[in-house]
């Protein structure tokens, strides 16, 4: 299977500024069966957890800083499952694959496939409620809010509401 960008569903920390997170593989839950993506993201070594850090926010890794962004949308490419009339469907069908090539620094875009098991140090997080907005209402239009939320449970998540 393919890796594709961490995304907010996947995450199960929120990023902190000054914390070191290393670049590495998770897999996250895709559907009720218990189907797995392979996710690229930022690991925390003492919680062994996924961490979101905000897109447009800027980490440092051997010295050199790197704007972490939202990869490219691209096709899908994994199962797509059916059961019967009911129609239980791998929620990645309806949306795209977010790119792995998403570090950006004065160099150009790099895979974050070629910094696995590197240290990045957070240096900035974008996680204005502009920011915020800007991700809740792309995770709308491209399928990617969690399937199991509600409407509120869904602004808590993206830190639009308070619980």
């Amino acid at each position: 299977m393919p890796e594709r960008q961490y995304e907010l569903m996947d995450c199960l920390e929120n990023g902190i500024i000054g914390a070191v997170y290393r670049i590495g593989y998770a897999n996250s839950i895709d559907n009720k069966f218990g189907h797995e993506d392979k996710v690229i993201g930022f690991n925390n070594p003492k919680t062994r957890k996924i961490v979101f850090i905000p897109y447009g926010s800027m980490i440092r890794m051997d010295g050199l800083e790197y704007i972490v962004e939202r990869g490219k949308l691209k096709p899908y490419e994994g199962e797509r499952m059916f059961e019967g009339k009911g129609v239980i469907v791998n929620r990645r069908i309806f949306t795209h694959d977010q790119d792995i090539r998403c570090l950006r620094n004065n160099h150009g875009i790099s895979s974050m496939l070629d910094f696995m098991e590197k240290k990045a140090e957070v240096i900035k997080l974008n996680d204005s409620v502009t920011a915020r907005l800007e991700r809740y209402f792309f995770d709308v239009a491209h399928n990617k809010l969690p399937p199991n939320g509600s409407f509120k449970d869904n602004l808590v998540r993206y830190g639009l509401l308070k619980k």
